[in-house]
């Protein structure tokens, strides 16, 4: 069973995040930062202006959790990842993105590179678990 995921906030400091998710049967359906620098286009510096007006990561939460919102429901994912650095401004965001966000929710903090650590992927597992335990819709 793929639980689809969504991975919310700053990439992971960890390079093999994205493969420990999926060996744990996590399937990230959605990865919000390169996400949304992939979407940019445009073949001139007004084009490219206008597209980074949409960009939603640097708005207002209230902003950001809208588009959120539209993105998660059209990939019907099961839960979130929202994952922040160690003492990241970002991190102050996470009791309102859980307040709003209509899904199960775990917050991850990054602190120093390298392979994600054994409690992390011990947290993961259990995020899957509960997923797979309840019927979140």
């Amino acid at each position: 069973m793929n639980n689809r995921i969504a991975l919310i906030g700053v990439p992971p400091i960890f390079p093999d995040f994205h493969e420990v998710a999926q060996s744990l049967d996590l399937q990230v359906v959605f990865d919000e930062l390169p996400y949304e620098f992939i979407r940019h286009s445009g073949t001139d510096i007004p084009e490219i202006a206008r597209d980074y007006c949409n960009y939603t990561f640097a708005r207002p939460l209230d902003f950001r959790i809208e588009f959120l919102r539209k993105e998660l429901e059209k990939r019907h994912v099961n839960g979130v990842i929202h994952y922040t650095q160690f003492a990241c401004h970002h991190m102050l965001e996470d009791e309102v993105i859980r307040s709003r966000l209509d899904y199960p929710i775990l917050t991850i903090q990054g602190d120093l590179p390298g392979k994600t650590p054994e409690q992390i992927k011990l947290r993961l597992e259990a995020f899957r678990e509960a997923l797979e335990e309840h019927d979140w819709s």
